[in-house]
């Protein structure tokens, strides 16, 4: 093993170190500028801080390349180990780089073309950082960390003393429009059709013809000689007809409403884990988790850790916790020695650590499946023939 060197850095501004180190940070490794230049080969004990000594990045680095870099010296470390937290921070920065279009650090792109150039990044998705003394006071850079990084810039007002003038109210504006269509299909009609509004009768009123009867008294003369009875004219009485007017009836066309058929209730997402069941077979040990519901494969992180306590699997449950059961099974296996699971209610939101213990450096997850609400993690030992 190589010479180890203890090589300490302290930045003022959280936004310092991401603006220089956008792109050049990654789970594999890191690009840093250096005081001093060390031969490939030597181990570098690192531990880079904010200015309250809470620890962004520490663990320990391999030189893989070093050259002369003006008045520094440009480094290319390859990670060997690095702690729980350094982790987290490296892979939300490596996130955040990537949605703002900066490709994600790759020590051996590193290695054929040092120093290149990053590109920029997206101007209107970059964020400037902002985190406050209260959450650096906590001692959990991560959750201060992350939540800056997370918070959306506000915008600036140009005039915050002009007001905005106040729309018209739209319902007011409809009434206005309607009213003059109104008049003005009015005035049309007026205009093309002078007869429509004659309040005029259209029929002819017959006047009313009463009969009259001429009645003639009967006058005997002297004569004693009846006169002939006169029978009395009567005039017929006039009717008048009126004229009849049809009466268009409309045709009714009756409306079809379709049926609609209804939809399957969707199927929620799992927010708490009820159990964890193992298995072992002669080529595999099983783990299964069951949650509340399904679990989203957006939500869930997988790495492998190889420094103290030991190799192990981390699975992230992402806005997932834990009900009633055990948060340390050992399982004494001769692929997976424990099994412990450790909620973290402080992030935002809250994550569940499931931490899988190997028995032996070369155990492997062979894959991971989603089967209605359980989540089952298969491990094995590969061939290495």
């Amino acid at each position: 093993m190589g010479v180890q060197v203890l090589v300490k850095l302290v930045f003022e501004d959280l936004n310092e170190f991401v603006d220089t180190y956008r792109g050049k940070l990654s789970l594999e490794g890191m690009e840093l500028d250096l005081d001093d230049s060390y031969p490939e080969g030597t181990i570098l004990d690192l531990n880079i801080n904010l200015n309250n000594d809470l620890s962004l990045v520490h663990g320990k680095a391999l030189v893989a390349f070093s050259t002369s870099h003006g008045d520094s010296f440009l480094s290319i470390l390859r990670f060997l180990e690095l702690d729980d937290a350094s982790v987290e921070f490296i892979e939300r920065m490596e996130e955040r780089a990537i949605e703002v279009g900066v490709p994600s650090f790759d020590v051996e792109m590193a290695l054929k073309e040092p120093g290149q150039k990053i590109p920029s990044p997206d101007d209107e998705a970059t964020r400037r950082i902002d985190v406050r003394n209260s959450d650096l006071e906590s001692k959990d850079v991560y959750s201060a960390v992350t939540s800056a990084m997370e918070t959306p810039v506000e915008e600036e007002i140009a005039d915050p003393v002009k007001k905005p003038r106040r729309a018209i109210p739209r319902f007011l504006l409809l009434f206005v429009i309607a009213l003059f269509a109104s008049l003005a299909s009015v005035a049309l009609v007026v205009f093309f059709f002078p007869g429509f509004l004659d309040e005029s009768a259209t029929l002819e009123t017959v006047p009313e013809v009463i009969p009259t009867a001429t009645v003639t008294a009967e006058v005997v003369p002297e004569s004693g000689e009846p006169t002939p009875d006169i029978t009395p004219e009567i005039t017929p009485e006039k009717t008048s007809v009126p004229t009849v007017i049809p009466t268009v009836v409309p045709t009714v066309i009756p409306t079809v409403i379709p049926t609609q058929v209804p939809s399957p209730p969707p199927v929620s997402r799992a927010h708490v884990v009820r159990s964890v069941d193992w298995a072992v077979t002669d080529q595999r040990t099983i783990v299964t988790i069951t949650g509340d519901g399904v679990f989203d494969e957006k939500l869930i992180r997988q790495s492998f850790l190889s420094n103290d306590p030991g190799p192990r699997y981390l699975v992230r449950l992402i806005d997932v916790g834990a009900e009633g059961v055990r948060f340390n099974t050992d399982v004494d296996g001769e692929r997976l020695q424990r099994i412990r699971l450790w909620p973290h209610g402080e992030f935002d939101p809250p994550e569940l650590y499931l931490v899988l213990d190997l028995a032996r450096p070369d155990v492997a997850i062979e894959d991971i499946e989603f089967e209605g609400k359980s989540l089952v993690i298969r491990l094995i030992v590969p061939d290495t023939e």
